[in-house]
């Protein structure tokens, strides 16, 4: 048991739905380009033809365990469902993270997608109690579903795109649970159409078409990603984009499609100016993005992504705070959701909330 944090045996964040700058978009010249909203979510290179960013659910709590203590620096590790009381709420991999997330394409309806986020493997990370400083590894697990709007509002009733089914008024509105009763996850995110959503809503399993893993890293602190060319080739095939976040192996010289068949088995070989496992070999030679740059549309010049963290000391009680994290997102190997959002390519996202010490799991109020 923790013995500092004040006799904390847990952690929890719960994010919310607050405006504001968290962040950078720099383009090569080292002018700045666009602010990064908090609560939002972006995705994709410089030519993701998505509106951006897209709202993040609010309400989502994380309960992490205090696994051990030295001075106020308690070390982080996972909570499991029977800890917490349920599966919204812990960081054992197969918990859910947040509520479902709508990713609308006002562009092109047809191609708007449900996220089911869940934790994705075991994490890890350090607190700074006195502080609030904190840096957490939390790998998930995004399933996407290729909804659109027609399985939410079949008859085109409802003002906007659900990608993801709503639950409005106690009762879900499209999926297979249609008219059955829910709890919403999230509120309205200030009129969003595409919200409230809930787990008790899901999308059809029909609609699914592959799952992402992403190594998703959270800080209260400054994250930067630099794009750059990315060197990972063999000999004599080293690409041509200059701002690459996210690379994958690539038939650039042939059918410009990327190695694997689905996310997981995408050949990753760069990420964040650093090389990735082996270098690319034919005839996937090329390490590459979709396309150069950042956060499209109109992103391919964006060569610096600045993603800023808040944090405040938690010994005094709940504390608000911002958990920051910049991210590889990788090919769904979908063509149409690929070319929407111009994947594979990096992500960013802020989540401003309130960070709170618990003597237990459950209740952690």
């Amino acid at each position: 048991m923790a013995t500092c944090c004040n006799g904390a045996t847990a952690l929890r964040f719960t994010n919310a739905d607050l405006p504001g700058d968290c962040g950078d978009l720099i383009d090569q010249a080292g002018v700045r380009v666009a602010n990064m909203n908090c609560a939002g979510l972006y995705t994709g290179g410089g030519g993701n033809s998505v509106p951006l960013p897209f709202d993040v659910p609010d309400r989502a709590t994380s309960i992490t365990s205090i696994t051990s203590c030295t001075g106020q620096t308690a070390t982080l590790g996972a909570t499991t469902s029977v800890q917490t009381g349920n599966n919204r709420r812990c960081t054992s991999p197969g918990c859910l993270f947040g509520g479902p997330l709508a990713v609308p394409n006002p562009g092109s309806t047809p191609t708007s997608v449900c996220v089911l986020n869940t934790v994705g493997g075991p994490p890890n990370g350090m607190g700074d109690c006195s502080t609030g400083v904190t840096t957490l590894s939390l790998p998930l697990s995004s399933v996407l579903f290729l909804t659109g709007d027609v399985a939410t509002d079949p008859a085109s009733t409802i003002a906007g795109i659900q990608p993801c089914p709503l639950c409005s008024s106690g009762s879900c509105i499209g999926g297979p649970n249609n008219s059955m009763s829910c709890t919403a996850d999230t509120s309205n995110l200030g009129g969003n159409p595409a919200y409230p959503t809930s787990h008790d809503c899901p999308p059809d399993p029909m609609f699914n078409i592959g799952t992402l893993p992403v190594n998703f890293g959270l800080s209260t602190g400054t994250v930067t990603w630099t794009g750059r060319n990315a060197t990972n080739d063999t000999g004599g095939t080293q690409g041509v984009q200059g701002r690459v976040f996210s690379g994958f192996c690539r038939d650039t010289n042939g059918t410009g499609a990327f190695q694997g068949t689905t996310p997981a088995t995408a050949k990753e070989c760069w990420r964040n100016g650093v090389a990735i496992g082996t270098a690319c070999a034919e005839p996937f030679e090329t390490c590459e993005q979709r396309n150069n740059g950042a956060f499209g549309p109109g992103g391919g010049a964006n060569r610096t992504i600045l993603a800023i963290g808040a944090s405040n000391g938690l010994l005094g009680g709940p504390a608000a705070g911002t958990l920051v994290s910049i991210f590889t997102i990788r090919p769904t190997f979908d063509a149409t959701v690929d070319a929407a959002g111009d994947l594979p390519g990096p992500g960013a996202v802020a989540l401003p909330g309130t960070a709170t010490l618990c003597t237990t799991a459950n209740p952690c109020p």
